[in-house]
């Protein structure tokens, strides 16, 4: 398995950064996750200027509005109707990787971010990868809190199981570069655990990988859009505290 990334070395410059969302019939939660998304997105053009960034939304097998909400935010849009996260990543990517083609922009230099359309991003989101990634690390795993929704009973659970304060692996926080994720071949079309599914092969691989400094904020709606998915977790934690995400190793204290 790969070791986490020191800072500095090598050149691992990053001159483009496109974030992917998977959308299933997400219209009432999509606004705010796209809000954040536009928030992360202006801080890095303001804080690296030199580095293109871009948002793809993939509309997955929808049947709510969530196309007219993309449209109100003029997001750059991929429609599928598989049903399946794992081919809606796949798809996002794909169109990634073609629009760094079609500017001649090698994979080595494409971060792909990806979160979910029930998530809020923290201002330096993407700052925070990009500098992890110029730092030598292929990958980027991150931590997911439940937001303010979420019953004091599930909250004190959600503490408990992470005092450890390790990595897990979560679709909805989750950074890596392009040319690490061809060389495993990317996303797999799995309905559930396609993060995990990726992230083990290219630790595998021997991709080196960092811990993003800020948790994401995801809904603590207890019934999701996969059966098991990040409310099929925190619905656990109600009874007991349940299983937790694959781990991956322990994450450096703040």
């Amino acid at each position: 398995m790969a070791k986490p990334v020191a800072p500095g070395g090598g050149d691992h410059a990053v001159t483009l950064v496109h974030v992917v969302v998977p959308v299933h019939d997400e219209a009432a939660l999509l606004p705010a996750c796209l809000a954040s998304l536009h928030g992360a997105l202006d801080r890095l053009r303001a804080v690296r200027p030199d580095v293109v960034a871009r948002l793809t939304v993939v509309l997955d097998a929808c049947t709510d509005q969530s196309g007219a909400v993309c449209a109100r935010w003029a997001v750059d849009v991929v429609e599928e109707h598989a049903a399946n996260v794992g081919a809606a990543r796949a798809s996002g990517t794909r169109r990634a990787h073609d629009l760094a083609d079609a500017d001649g922009v090698d994979p080595r230099r494409v971060w792909v971010a990806c979160t979910d359309a029930d998530t809020a991003v923290p201002l330096d989101w993407l700052t925070d990868q990009v500098e992890v990634a110029e730092a030598g690390a292929d990958l980027v795993l991150g931590r997911v809190e439940p937001d303010r929704t979420a019953s004091p009973e599930v909250v004190a659970a959600w503490r408990a199981a992470h005092a450890d304060r390790r990595v897990r692996t979560y679709g909805a926080h989750l950074g890596f570069r392009l040319a690490a994720y061809d060389a495993v071949g990317g996303f797999a079309p799995l309905r559930e655990h396609e993060d995990a599914d990726l992230v083990g092969r290219l630790l595998d691989h021997g991709v080196p990988w960092a811990a993003a400094p800020r948790p994401v904020v995801t809904s603590s709606r207890l019934l999701g859009r996969t059966p098991g998915g990040f409310s099929a977790y925190l619905a656990a934690l109600r009874p007991s505290l349940g299983s937790a995400p694959p781990e991956v190793a322990a994450e450096p204290a703040p």
